[in-house]
């Protein structure tokens, strides 16, 4: 009795990317066009939704209240979520959150996604809570370079990366700070092969198939939604679970944080898998060149995904049994010959503040850079920032050991981008240049020169119609006048040399 969904090689779902869509860096969709693209009455796809955040120091938590996303085109809206979910941006500045996969979709092409937030709460590294005001009243429209399209029985990757730290605008008033959500999100469409960074899923082991070194994972933080019913829940029992592989490679831990194999898992484990998502498209089956031997095992064993309406997987890198912890903080050492290093603890994550564990390497603890490549123990280095899973062993005469499951570093030389706010002067488009008026201490207007880099992410974010609008543009729809937020850092020159450009405009309603 077969209890998963049984794959051809599973090494055959790593397919070539299909095409990117990128509002957050260089790269145009393949989404869209042809004859495939055209909405097919009748048929459905699905959608899954991925949240990611880069960092920002100034706060412990940003806790975001997401109530609906839409799908539009120029003829209609689908609503693929609809509800009240609550993430942690600042959870997310490591890995992936799936935070909502929707079947049913109707195909057709998308030419723009609509976000709804509710309420933003702002955690300060001193545990006050403030809560900020929604620009727009939360309504945001994105608009992607180019259309994407929902195919029949395939499933679409939106990757949305809500930046916290270009999304909060503090407005320092005489008596107090007024903290304004601003939402900028870069947006990716994927339809083939998923981003490398890092996902994470928590769940129930519902059952497990030794032969194919697979089980099914039963999600409990992820929306399962229906687009049939106006992006309500889907209430069916199967299609809220992922079926997770394990390989050789995979760190398999149990609820002490030993190392542990894969015929010790059991089902009604409750468990978080940590690996890379992947899908697997019904085309992928269609190779003309699989002999007959490939064919009959594809019959055979379902190379489909036929029992869920979606077609994720994960991949695993690591499985920890039971709660661990996953603490975020700073390397005070590199590891020792035992494998031990100093790690302190940011604030506000249960332990008094100024907390310094010592972490425990073990045998099979993996290691990752924030962007999802593995790396070596080499790369803890004193200084840098990281996440580490683990499980905490107490000591009565001993310094307590954080046994480490997963360690996440973020290996970046650069500091953290400067911001410049100001207004755009002296525009040359063509040379790519222009200088940033703005204000420098004791209100004295200062002017910086700009040389912004062939293919930079520019973005203009219109507030408009009780929404905000962020569209991707190109050096030539800049204007003198333009009030700019530029996030980047000065060259050997003293000139600015941004990574992300923010342009912002307000549009009064027209007249009735």
């Amino acid at each position: 009795m077969k209890l998963l969904p049984l794959f051809r090689n599973f090494v055959q779902t790593v397919a070539a990317f299909l095409g990117i869509v990128l509002l957050a860096s260089c790269g145009s969709g393949g989404g869209g066009g042809g004859s495939r693209a055209a909405a097919q009455p009748g048929q459905t796809g699905s959608v899954a939704i991925l949240f990611t955040d880069g960092p920002t120091s100034q706060f412990s938590a940003i806790h975001v209240t997401v109530t609906r996303i839409e799908l539009i085109s120029d003829s209609r809206q689908v609503v693929i979520f609809t509800g009240r979910k609550v993430i942690n941006l600042l959870s997310l500045d490591k890995e992936a959150e799936l935070f909502s996969l929707s079947s049913e979709v109707p195909t057709g092409v998308f030419s723009k996604i609509r976000l709804l937030l509710d309420k933003v709460e702002l955690v300060k590294l001193t545990g006050e809570i403030v809560e900020a005001d929604l620009v727009a009243n939360g309504k945001l429209d994105l608009n992607p370079r180019e259309a994407f399209t929902v195919r029949a029985g395939e499933t679409l990757i939106l990757q949305l990366d809500l930046d916290a730290e270009k999304s909060i605008h503090i407005v320092k008033l005489p008596n107090r700070e007024v903290f304004r959500f601003r939402p900028v999100v870069f947006v990716k469409i994927i339809q083939r092969l998923i981003d490398q960074k890092l996902a994470r899923l928590k769940g129930e082991i519902e059952a497990i198939d030794a032969e194919r070194q697979a089980f099914r994972l039963c999600l409990e933080n992820t929306a399962f939604m229906t687009a049939r019913l106006g992006g309500g829940d889907d209430g069916r029992g199967s299609n809220r679970c992922v079926d997770v592989f394990v390989s050789a490679d995979t760190s398999i831990f149990n609820s002490q944080a030993e190392p542990i194999a894969f015929g010790d898992l059991k089902a009604g484990d409750l468990v978080t898998a940590i690996g890379r998502l992947k899908f697997l498209n019904v085309d992928d089956d269609d190779d003309e060149d699989d002999d007959e031997e490939d064919d009959d095992d594809i019959d055979d064993h379902g190379g489909r995904v036929s029992h869920y309406d979606h077609k994720l997987v994960l991949q695993a890198e690591v499985i920890e049994v039971g709660d661990f912890l996953k603490l975020s903080g700073s390397l005070k050492t590199a590891p020792d010959a035992a494998g031990r290093f100093d790690f302190a603890l940011d604030d506000g994550q249960g332990f008094e503040d100024g907390t310094v564990l010592k972490v425990q390497i073990q045998e099979k603890t993996r290691f990752f850079n924030k962007q999802g490549d593995e790396i070596d123990a080499s790369a803890l280095q004193a200084g840098r920032l990281a996440t580490v899973d683990g499980v905490l062993a107490l000591s009565d005469t001993g310094a307590d050991i954080l046994k480490a499951s997963l360690i996440v570093v973020d290996t970046r030389i650069a500091g953290e981008p400067v911001k410049l706010e100001g207004t755009i002067k002296n525009l040359d488009a063509g040379e790519g240049t222009f200088d940033l008026e703005k204000l420098g201490p004791n209100d004295i207007t200062e002017t910086a020169c700009v040389v912004v880099p062939q293919g930079d992410a520019i973005f203009l974010i219109t507030e408009m119609d009780g929404k905000l609008d962020s569209e991707r543009i190109g050096l030539d729809r800049l204007q003198d006048g333009q009030e700019a937020d530029l996030y980047g850092n000065f060259d050997g020159s003293s000139c600015f040399i941004p990574e992300t450009i923010l342009v912002f405009e307000v549009t009064e309603p027209a007249p009735l």
